[in-house]
């Protein structure tokens, strides 16, 4: 499997220094430490941080199948076969892809994947305390769209708000907030969880992940779209 992986990084890496370069400025490189870039006006800030926010909450709910969801389902839902445990977990990650490749650009929007997001998590709770296993897939179906409908949203607005010249530190902007989402939440779950169990623990993540997406759809209300399929109202 690793062997595997360091094929695949190969292979990107060879990809990489293919990619043609897109910004006609050069300048001789020197190592410097650079500082989280927002776009230029309010507006276009809000709307980049509003994608960003969702897609931090998105990220929370990637960490959380990637790190703990297997030992809930084995010691909440009883499910001992290891395949089954891999499956339920990746069907998040499939349910995301499919959201990502096939879903129409008009359901791209920031209150749907906000939609879908609290919907997953709230079924994926109550399959925890109901001890369901369906019913955590069904859940499970819904927050993998979500997590797809806000990230691919998330890279058209960063998209439609750079240019060639800062398109590389725009992106890099969006991703830290993807990996803030990815390794925060968890934490916090895993501390919780070792105070009071894995039912308050999830159930404060499922809150948590809900109360970012709020805050994100929230901020996003308060800017004009950066492109044609985000929320709220016309900016250019």
């Amino acid at each position: 499997m690793f062997w595997c992986y360091l094929a695949v990084c190969a292979a990107a890496g060879i990809a990489w220094l293919k990619v043609p370069e897109t910004s006609v400025r050069r300048t001789r490189w020197q190592p410097r430490v650079r500082r989280p870039a927002l776009p230029r006006g309010a507006g276009r800030a809000r709307s980049f941080l509003a994608s960003g926010v969702l897609a931090a909450a998105a990220s929370g709910v990637n960490g959380f199948f990637s790190s703990l969801a297997p030992a809930f389902l084995r010691d909440d839902l009883n499910i001992s076969n290891l395949a089954v445990i891999g499956a339920g977990v990746g069907i998040l990650f499939i349910s995301a892809l499919l959201a990502q490749v096939v879903a129409p650009p008009a359901i791209l929007r920031r209150s749907t994947g906000t939609a879908l997001l609290a919907i997953g998590m709230i079924v994926i709770e109550a399959a925890l305390w109901i001890r369901s296993a369906p019913v955590f897939i069904v859940g499970t179906v819904f927050a993998g769209a979500a997590v797809g409908t806000l990230f691919r949203h998330g890279l058209g607005v960063t998209d439609a708000l750079c240019d060639p010249g800062n398109r590389a530190e725009f992106s890099a902007t969006y991703f830290l907030f993807i990996y803030s989402g990815l390794v925060v939440p968890v934490l916090l779950l895993g501390l919780v969880d070792q105070a009071v169990g894995t039912r308050i623990s999830s159930t404060t993540l499922a809150a948590l992940v809900i109360c970012i997406a709020l805050a994100g759809l929230a901020l996003g209300r308060t800017a004009g779209p950066a492109h044609p399929n985000t929320d709220g109202g016309s900016h250019g």
